[in-house]
């Protein structure tokens, strides 16, 4: 599979990951985010990885908050966004027998 950062070097072009986590830098790193969140494979992908990431630090308790979007050039709807970050959870709740 092939990241969103390689499809879209421009995205990551100007921007320094740093300690820094003011408010500014926070709407750049949201900017790129929105930039590389455009299907349904990589929104699938950062939903599991996003629990199992705080599933391994033992977070008992997880409240996961989007924005349902759509991308003309994909194809992706508002609606299958809201379904792959459905079926992502589904997923992982059934295979690791999280509750």
């Amino acid at each position: 599979m092939t990241s969103k950062a390689q499809k879209n070097p421009g995205a990551l072009k100007n921007f320094s990951f740093t300690s820094s986590r003011d408010l500014k830098y926070c709407f750049q790193l949201f900017d790129i985010i929105k930039k590389v969140t455009t299907d349904e494979e990589t929104i699938y992908r950062i939903t599991q990885e996003a629990i199992k990431d705080f599933a391994s630090d033992n977070v008992k308790y997880l409240e996961l908050r989007t924005s349902p979007k759509s991308d003309d050039c994909s194809g992706m709807t508002k609606r299958s966004y809201i379904e792959t970050v459905l079926a992502a959870i589904e997923k992982i709740r059934t295979q690791s027998q999280l509750n």
